[in-house]
């Protein structure tokens, strides 16, 4: 961060490293010092009366889902052009007029780290079928059909009659295009949860019959990601699917 005259530095300092969260408003105090040598222009606008400045902000930034998923960093640019009048010692400066100026110098491609964890509810209605999940399973979440995340589903046997909670892990570390950035700056992330699952049929709970793969793709619309918050589904669409 500096402050310029005539393109001739004047003072200059840094901005702190803090995280501000969503929906909030941070005062930042920056300490700029200085010592410059300038041409006689300064002089006679000081005492003309008006002193034109500009502020230079150059601030990597780094955008966060839900503050808890990071995105590849950003350079933030923001230029201040003001003129300032009655400079007195022990009172704020006069700011006379302002005009802003700002611009992102993003990456081509994010590179989000994810880790999620979600749980799911299988039900299994059948009075004599029960269901086992065998080893090889697969589940991601998918935005814009590429991988965000990846996680497994345990090995574990469904009785008859059965509602179960299985808790999944998720993580990944994928790269992605601005698609990403703009859907979650609009306040709606399209996203798809894909679910394969080796599955094997037990009559009676006792006697296997042959394993086939159980496909599922859940397409959903999810919007106010908040920390320590359920998100907010806003719409889902279901697929289904076997191989045998």
């Amino acid at each position: 961060m500096s402050i310029v005259f005539g393109h001739l530095p004047l003072c200059s300092g840094k901005l702190p490293n803090i995280r501000q969260r969503y929906s909030h408003v941070t005062t930042i105090k920056v300490v700029l010092k200085g010592k410059s040598t300038f041409v006689p222009g300064l002089c006679w606008a000081l005492t003309g009366g008006k002193i034109p400045l500009v502020v230079r902000v150059r601030a990597p930034v780094v955008v966060k889902l839900a503050d808890k998923f990071p995105l590849r960093q950003f350079m933030a640019k923001l230029n201040c052009t003001m003129a300032v009048n009655n400079l007195k010692p022990g009172k704020k400066p006069s700011v006379l007029s302002t005009d802003y100026s700002y611009g992102l110098q993003c990456p081509a491609r994010f590179q989000p780290l994810h880790g999620v964890s979600c749980h799911d509810w299988t039900e299994n209605p059948n009075l004599f079928i029960g269901l086992t999940y065998e080893e090889g399973s697969a589940v991601s979440i998918l935005f814009e059909h590429s991988p965000l995340c990846f996680g497994k589903l345990p090995n574990i046997h469904q009785g008859h009659n059965n509602v179960t909670m299985i808790k999944v892990v998720l993580k990944g570390k994928s790269t992605f295009g601005s698609g990403l950035y703009r859907a979650l700056t609009g306040g709606k992330i399209p996203l798809v949860l894909s679910v394969r699952a080796p599955v094997v049929i037990v009559l009676a709970d006792k006697f296997p019959l042959r394993q086939f793969t159980a496909k599922v793709n859940c397409t959903m619309v999810v919007n106010n990601l908040k920390p320590g918050k359920k998100p907010s589904i806003l719409s889902t669409d279901y697929s289904y699917g076997f191989e045998f």
